[in-house]
């Protein structure tokens, strides 16, 4: 999403088309341009372009590079992660991160308890739907779940809007103490 016209709508988008493979398509609202491309090559090309030219924007990741996270349970407190993470590759999962909950005293805000509740961050590519199949692991019986975001909502760190996140934000930052926009 592009968050400025362009200066030669029929030039710009005929000049990055040659580049593409499939022509990019585009969706005219008030005061922004939404540009879809179908295949992840075109997607960078476009965006180096949007970049060079230095025009507001924010973009969505691509499915290939979404990480999905679930929560496991069943397995003990005392198993630690590096066990899991072997039983998963033996299993073809490549986990790219496993956390254990932990519960903190909040009077001396130190860390008393483990819980036996594992996030697992997965890496691209792997099918969740043959992680949810898995229901032995560190020998024990497992129980999968989707981990439940606890914002719902996303917003952006950078500019303060709301849907999409910084790391895939290209708008100039929004500094919230003075009200005021900087561009770093």
């Amino acid at each position: 999403m592009i968050y400025s016209l362009l200066n030669n709508h029929s030039a710009t988008p005929k000049r990055v088309n040659e580049q593409l493979t499939t022509p990019v398509d585009v969706k005219s609202k008030a005061d922004r341009l939404l540009l879809y491309t179908k295949f992840p090559t075109d997607y960078k090309i476009v965006l180096a372009e949007i970049q060079s030219a230095k025009l507001a924007y924010h973009t969505y990741p691509l499915p290939e590079t979404v990480q999905p996270r679930l929560v496991l349970k069943g397995i003990p407190s005392n198993v630690p992660e590096d066990d899991i993470h072997s039983d998963l590759a033996a299993h073809n999962m490549q986990a790219t991160r496993i956390s254990r909950l932990t519960k903190t005293d909040k009077t001396t805000h130190t860390v008393p308890t483990k819980c036996p509740i594992f996030v697992i961050t997965l890496s691209p590519g792997n099918n969740i739907r043959k992680v949810l199949q898995i229901h032995k692991l560190c020998h024990c019986i497992v129980k999968w779940e989707k981990l439940k975001n606890s914002r719902p909502v996303n917003q952006c760190y950078n500019c303060q809007a709301f849907a999409h996140s910084s790391k895939y934000c290209g708008k100039p930052s929004q500094c919230v103490k003075c009200d005021q926009t900087q561009r770093y």
